[in-house]
């Protein structure tokens, strides 16, 4: 169990420096955007593996995570400046 949490850590991480890299976010998170992309990414990839698990089990558990990083680490920052400014 702690192999795929840090799998799926690593996968986060990985999905969240793509991201930066690709520079698919919004102007508002121009500093230190690779270092928030990986914690956002490495977030939720734990997070949809131990959903994963629950819901899949452990074989597909590690497609949910990677799935449900590259959705959340592609949509939240957009939502959260859009929550912002709504303000």
């Amino acid at each position: 169990m702690v192999w795929l949490i840090l799998l799926w850590l690593l996968l986060g991480i990985l999905i969240g420096l793509l991201v930066a890299a690709a520079q698919l976010l919004p102007s508002s998170w121009q500093q230190h955007r690779w270092l928030c992309l990986s914690i956002l990414g490495a977030l939720t990839a734990t997070v949809g593996g131990l959903v994963g698990i629950l819901l899949v089990g452990r074989p597909l558990a590690t497609w949910m995570a990677l799935w449900f990083a590259v959705a959340c680490t592609l949509l939240l920052p957009y939502g959260l400046t859009r929550l912002q400014h709504k303000r």
